[in-house]
């Protein structure tokens, strides 16, 4: 039987959360994850469900910030208002050249933009203002990232790391760039603890079972497909991942058919077409 294209992917977050997902074959008897970044924002801290912002929380509706202050910031950027993000960020730099949470959203806005550019110019100065800041260097990363530098983007990352050794979105991302890479032992332990945090998130849930499945740790990768069908049983991503998983890794051509079926039945991922086709093939050579 001819050898299995894996380009399974499940949608990236643009996440980066980027959600910039890209896909990568993977070895032979290995499902492809999708490679989920966690997306940069214009709040300093690398966003994550519940982002470790160090912004000023924003104060509730009924008494709208002071023009010009990071409270005010704060509420255009939950707001997602471009314009008064631009606005507040131009006043708070006007009062001090050197806000970097002022200059890290101005970079997020240009980088939400497309306008890779200017968003590494201010970037590169928020970082200068403080170098401390670990969601600054995720952010510049994750531009990086969008323009296609890996390398630099996981230096940065790393960079971040030795600032917040604990920052989940940092761990995330670089937990993604190394399944893209297809190394699974290093994703492995970088997205173990992402894992232990308690994520629900199922873009990261697929790559850290992938990792495990790639490192043959087949048990605990199944642990994780099967709660993942059983919160998002709607997910055609995570049916085709896990199927592969049944069918290619341990074998369980039985349960790999029924999955494929009911895939087959809501309508499978786009490109996915062919490879259910050789995995339904497999399944069925095997039960017999």
């Amino acid at each position: 039987m001819k050898k299995l294209n894996r380009s399974v992917v499940l949608n990236l977050m643009a996440t980066i959360v980027m959600a910039v997902a890209f896909s990568c074959a993977g070895p032979a008897k290995k499902s492809n994850p999708s490679h989920s970044y966690e997306s940069a924002t214009e709040e300093t801290g690398s966003a994550v469900s519940s982002p470790a912002v160090i912004e000023t929380e924003a104060k509730p509706d009924t008494k709208r910030a002071p023009i010009g202050s990071e409270d005010a910031l704060s509420q255009g950027i939950k707001k997602q208002n471009d314009a008064e993000i631009i606005k507040v960020s131009h006043d708070l730099l006007m009062a001090n050249p050197a806000n970097f949470k002022a200059l890290n959203a101005l970079g997020m806005s240009n980088y939400k933009k497309g306008k890779y550019k200017a968003a590494e110019y201010f970037l590169n100065k928020a970082i200068k203002a403080n170098s401390n800041e670990s969601g600054l260097y995720n952010n510049l990363a994750m531009v990086k990232l969008a323009q296609g530098e890996q390398r630099e983007a996981v230096k940065l990352l790393k960079t971040g790391l030795n600032q917040k050794p604990d920052d989940i979105g940092i761990l995330t991302n670089l937990g993604a760039i190394y399944v893209a890479q297809k190394d699974y032992p290093i994703a492995e332990v970088v997205l173990e603890t992402v894992f232990k945090s308690g994520t629900k998130d199922i873009k990261v849930l697929s790559n850290y079972a992938t990792s495990l499945a790639s490192n043959k740790k087949y048990a605990e990768a199944t642990s994780i497909y099967k709660k993942l069908l059983s919160d998002n049983g709607s997910s055609r991503e995570i049916m085709l991942n896990y199927s592969i998983h049944l069918i290619e890794n341990i074998k369980d051509y039985k349960q790999g058919l029924e999955l494929i079926n009911r895939l087959k039945f809501v309508g499978a991922p786009e490109g996915a077409r062919n490879l259910i086709i050789d995995l339904e093939n497999k399944a069925k050579s095997g039960v017999k």
